[in-house]
C-alpha cells in the first residue's frame, strides 16, 4: 500500500494497550462529583462563604456577554446560512461581462446533479434521550474508521484518486463482522450477470457472500456462512510462489466474526483494504482512536454508527441525468461512456426496438426487474410490455407480468 499510494506507514497503536493504559491512570485519580467533593479538594471545607465567592467568579456564564458576535457552529452539509448567489451579490455599480458570464453558467447549470459544491459529504445525526444510555464512559474505545473508493485507470489513461464514501466509529467491543454489515455497496443484494438478451430475467439470489479485511499483513474472512470461500487464499499462495520480494513474507488469517476492534494493532492514516464480491475493492483507513466519553454515544445498539456520508455516492443516468442509474452497460459502441449507467428508461428505449435487440452490449442490472426503478413507471411500463408479449412461455399463466404489477400498483395508489 505504501508503494502504490505513497503514504507513509507510522508505528502500529495497539487499542487495547490504549485504553489499559488509561485506566491505569485513572485508578489514582479523583473524579468530584458535587460541589462538596470539589470544595474538598480545593482545601475550603469551612469556608462556605469563600466558595461562594469562588465559585460565582469563575462560572461559565461569566464568558456570555449579549455583544459577543454570534458564532455557529459548521457542520459539513448541515449549515443553516443559506450562501447567497452570485445573482444576489452583484450590484447596480458593478455590472462586470466577467460576472455576468458567471451568473449565465451558473443558472445553464442549476438542477444538475453532477454539480459539485464544498460542502461534498455530510454528517449524520442519531438524537439518542439519555435514558437509553448503556455504556459507561471510559469503559471502552472508540475507532473511526473511514471508507475510499479506490483510484482507478480510465480507458483514456486519466487516473483517479481516491474518494471518500462513509465514515464509521466502532467500539472496541464490536466484532470486524458487524462493521462489514453496514458497509453499502450495490454488490451488497444480488450477484451480477449478463442479462442483455433478457432484461426481464431476475438476478439470483446471493446463497453465500464470502469476503475479507486486510489489516497490517493478516486476512480477516467471513467464514459465517459454512459455503463462503476463503478469497484470501489465492492471494497467500501467490505471494509464497510468484511474488518477487515478498517469499518470506507470511500472511496471517483470521475470522472477522471472531475478532474484535479492541484486539487489533493498526497504523493510523495507513491505507488498509476491503474486498468482497469477487473483485469489489474498498479502501478504508483507521483515522482516529478515542476513549469513549459523555460527548460520544452511549447507546451499544447504535454502533458500529455511521457518522458522516459522501453526497455523491448516487450515481445518475448519463443520459436524462434526471433519475439514479438501474443498469449498467458495456463495450457498446453507441454509449459515449464504457461502462455507462443508465436508468431503466433510458436503457429499455435506447436499446431495444420492439423488444428486440439494438446492437451489441453488456448490461448487468442492480435492482430487482421487479422493483420500481424510477419515477416514471409509465414510461418504462410501456417498454417493458413489448418484452411481455413477446415472453409468452411462463411457468404459470396466471401469474401477471411485471408490468401489470407495476400498473397494478399505480392504479391502487391511485384510489
Amino acid at each position: 500500500m505504501d508503494t502504490i499510494y505513497n503514504i507513509p506507514k507510522s508505528e502500529t497503536v495497539s487499542f487495547r494497550k490504549f485504553l489499559d493504559e488509561f485506566v491505569n491512570e485513572l485508578k489514582g485519580t479523583e473524579f468530584p462529583k458535587n460541589d462538596e467533593d470539589v470544595q474538598r479538594l480545593i482545601g475550603m471545607q469551612s469556608k462556605n462563604s469563600e466558595y461562594e465567592k469562588v465559585k460565582s467568579s469563575t462560572s461559565l456564564e461569566m464568558l456570555d456577554s449579549p455583544d459577543d458576535v454570534r458564532v455557529a457552529p459548521y457542520v459539513p452539509g448541515v449549515n443553516e446560512f443559506k450562501r447567497k448567489t452570485a445573482k444576489q451579490n452583484l450590484t447596480n455599480d458593478a455590472r462586470l461581462n466577467s460576472l455576468q458570464k458567471l451568473i449565465k453558467e451558473k443558472e445553464a447549470s442549476a438542477g444538475s446533479p453532477f454539480i459539485k459544491t464544498r460542502e461534498s459529504f455530510k454528517q449524520v445525526h442519531k438524537p439518542v434521550s439519555p435514558e437509553n444510555h448503556n455504556l459507561q464512559p471510559y469503559s471502552d474505545v472508540v475507532v473511526s474508521i473511514r471508507f475510499y473508493r479506490p483510484k482507478t485507470d480510465t480507458p483514456l489513461k486519466r487516473r483517479t484518486y481516491p474518494t471518500f464514501s462513509e465514515e464509521f466509529q466502532c467500539l472496541g467491543s464490536n466484532f470486524l463482522s458487524e462493521l462489514r454489515d453496514k458497509i453499502s455497496c450495490v454488490c451488497n443484494k444480488r450477484r451480477f450477470f449478463e442479462l442483455s438478451n433478457n432484461p426481464r430475467v431476475e438476478n439470483p439470489e446471493k446463497l453465500s457472500d464470502p469476503g475479507f479485511f486486510f489489516i497490517e499483513n493478516t486476512f480477516y474472512n467471513d467464514m459465517r456462512n459454512p459455503t463462503n470461500a476463503d478469497y484470501s487464499e489465492v492471494i497467500r499462495e501467490w505471494s509464497a510462489k510468484k511474488a518477487k520480494g515478498y517469499e518470506k513474507l507470511r500472511f496471517q488469517t483470521r475470522s472477522m466474526e471472531e475478532t474484535r476492534f479492541i484486539d487489533l494493532e493498526v497504523s493510523l492514516g495507513f491505507p488498509q483494504l476491503y474486498q468482497h464480491h469477487g473483485n469489489c475493492e474498498h479502501l478504508f483507513i483507521f483515522s482516529y482512536v478515542e476513549l469513549l466519553s459523555k460527548h460520544t454515544c452511549l447507546v451499544r445498539e447504535l454502533y458500529p454508527l455511521l457518522k458522516s456520508v459522501n453526497t455523491y455516492n448516487a450515481k445518475f443516468c448519463h443520459m436524462c441525468g434526471k433519475r439514479e442509474y438501474a443498469y449498467v452497460v458495456k463495450n457498446s459502441k453507441r454509449q459515449l461512456h464504457d461502462p455507462a449507467y443508465l436508468c431503466s428508461v433510458c436503457f429499455i428505449s435506447f436499446h431495444y426496438v420492439n423488444g428486440k435487440k439494438v446492437d451489441e452490449f453488456n448490461a448487468y442490472r442492480l435492482v430487482s426487474y421487479k422493483e420500481k426503478l424510477d419515477d416514471h413507471e409509465s414510461y418504462t411500463v410501456e417498454h417493458l410490455e413489448v418484452f411481455d408479449e413477446i415472453e409468452d412461455d411462463l411457468d404459470d399463466e396466471d401469474e401477471p407480468s411485471p408490468s401489470k404489477m407495476i400498473k397494478n400498483e399505480a392504479e391502487t395508489a391511485m384510489k
